[in-house]
C-alpha cells in the first residue's frame, strides 16, 4: 500500500512568539520537526511504501534541507522524503502538498496529514486510523474537552453552559483516501482555503464521505502551541530515547551483573533500554539514541587507544563511557583524563571496580537526561 504523508510546517507560530517558528526550535538537541518526520520514517517497510513531503515557507526551506533532512539523507536520495514550498494559509499549504504527491511516480492510496509541531505519534494508534480510513474513506482522532465550554454574548457576559459531552477536540494525524481528500481540496472555495484550518470540514462540505472519529489520549496527540509546551514535550521525548548499554571486550560475570543492575534502574526513567553487543565501532545510533559503553580496564592509556578506534565508526553518536579500573588512578593519570576529555563530545564516569552501583546509576541517569547540555563532562566516583 502506498501512503503519502503531508507535514504542514509553514506556520509562523504567532501564539508561540518565537523566531524561528516553533517547528524549528530545538528540543533535546534536535529541531521539533525532526521528531515529527522520524515517526513516519520508521513506518517505511515492505508492507507500507511511504512518501513524505514537508511543506514549509520559502524563507526556511534551506534550513529544513540542511538542519533536518540531512539526518535522513538516505530517504531523501531514494525519493521517500522531500520538502516543498507552502503558502500563507494552512489549507493552501496542504493543497500544495497534495498536488506534489499527485504528481509523484506512485500516486498514494492514502494521505496522512500531520502537523509539524506534533512530535509524538503512537504507531499502534496510527495503524488503527489507517485501517479505519481504508474502510470509511476518512478517519481522525478526537479527545474529550477538559474544561467546561461557556456560551457568552457580544459583551462577554455568560449566557449559559454548553453540554461538553457532544463536543470533541479534533486532533492529528488525520487520514483520508487520496481521491477523497483531493476532491475536497480541489473543490474548496477560496474562502475556505484562506480562512479554514480543519481538513475534516472540507471533506464534509465537498464530498459525500463521512469521517470516522477514533477516541485518543491527549498525551499521545500532543501539540506544541505555547512556549510552556516545550517543557512538557521535552520530558516526554527524553523518556522515549533509546539507551543502548554496550559491554566492551570480555567481561566477568560480576561485571555483567553490574550492567544488568544499571539497566533495571534506568528503566524507571527511560522506556527503551537495550543491552547490546559491541560491533567494532559500528553500533547503529540514530540522533535519538544514546550509547553507553562499559569498560573494565587496568589503565587509562588502554582506554584512550580503544576510544580512538571506536570514534572512527560511530555516526550521530551521543556516547557516555563508564570506565572502571581495578586500581586507583595515579595523579598523572587524573591530569591526563582532564586534558583528554576537555572539548570531547562524549561524557565520562570514572571509578573503581568496587565503586557503588548506586552512584554509577545516579550520575549516568543525570548524564543521559541532560545529554544535549553536557559535553566533555567527567565525574570521578
Amino acid at each position: 500500500m502506498n501512503i503519502g504523508v503531508i507535514i504542514p510546517a509553514a506556520g509562523t507560530g504567532d501564539r508561540f512568539e518565537s523566531s524561528p517558528p516553533k517547528q524549528f526550535v530545538k528540543v533535546d538537541g534536535l529541531p521539533l520537526l525532526y521528531y515529527t518526520i522520524d515517526n513516519f520514517i520508521k513506518l517505511i517497510n515492505d508492507q507500507w511504501m511511504i512518501s513524505i513531503v514537508v511543506v514549509c515557507s520559502d524563507a526556511y526551506i534551506n534550513l529544513v534541507k540542511e538542519e533536518i533532512l540531512s539526518y535522513f539523507s538516505n530517504y531523501v536520495g531514494r525519493g521517500s522524503l522531500a520538502v516543498t514550498v507552502g503558502s500563507d494559509t494552512r489549507h493552501r499549504s496542504i493543497h500544495m502538498g497534495l498536488n506534489y504527491l499527485a504528481n509523484s511516480l506512485k500516486r498514494p492510496d492514502l494521505i496522512i496529514i500531520h502537523d509539524g509541531v506534533r512530535p509524538l505519534v503512537d504507531p499502534r494508534y496510527l495503524a488503527r486510523l489507517i485501517e479505519s480510513a481504508r474502510e470509511h474513506g476518512a478517519a481522525g482522532p478526537i479527545c474529550d474537552l477538559i474544561s467546561t465550554p461557556l456560551q457568552v454574548d457580544s459583551e462577554n457576559f455568560v449566557k449559559g453552559v454548553i453540554n461538553r459531552d457532544s463536543l470533541k477536540l479534533s486532533e492529528m494525524p488525520q487520514i483520508f483516501k487520496f481521491e477523497v481528500i483531493k476532491k475536497a481540496y480541489d473543490g474548496a472555495s477560496d474562502s475556505d482555503l484562506d480562512n479554514g484550518t480543519e481538513c475534516i470540514d472540507l471533506v464534509n462540505k465537498y464530498t459525500d464521505v463521512r469521517t470516522k472519529a477514533l477516541s485518543g489520549f491527549p498525551s499521545n496527540l500532543f501539540k506544541v502551541t505555547y512556549k510552556k509546551d516545550l517543557y512538557a514535550v521535552e520530558g516526554l521525548l527524553k523518556e522515549m530515547r533509546t539507551i543502548k548499554l554496550i559491554p566492551m571486550a570480555s567481561i566477568m560475570d560480576d561485571d555483567f551483573l553490574l550492567i544488568e543492575k544499571v539497566e533495571k534502574e534506568l528503566r524507571k526513567r527511560f522506556k527503551q533500554i537495550i543491552i547490546e553487543t559491541y560491533r567494532n565501532g559500528y553500533n547503529v545510533c540514530s540522533p535519538t539514541d544514546s550509547l553507553v559503553f562499559f569498560w573494565f580496564l587496568e589503565s587509562w592509556n588502554v582506554f584512550k587507544a580503544e576510544e580512538l578506534s571506536l570514534q572512527k565508526g560511530q555516526k550521530n553518536s551521543n556516547s557516555a563511557h563508564v570506565i572502571l579500573f581495578n586500581r586507583e588512578l595515579l595523579d598523572l593519570e587524573y591530569a591526563d583524563v582532564v586534558r583528554h576529555t576537555r572539548g570531547s563530545p562524549n561524557n565520562y564516569i570514572i571509578g573503581h571496580l568496587k565503586s557503588e552501583p548506586s552512584k554509577i546509576i545516579k550520575f549516568l541517569g543525570t548524564i543521559l537526561w541532560n545529554h544535549d547540555h553536557l559535553n566533555g563532562y567527567v565525574h570521578f566516583l
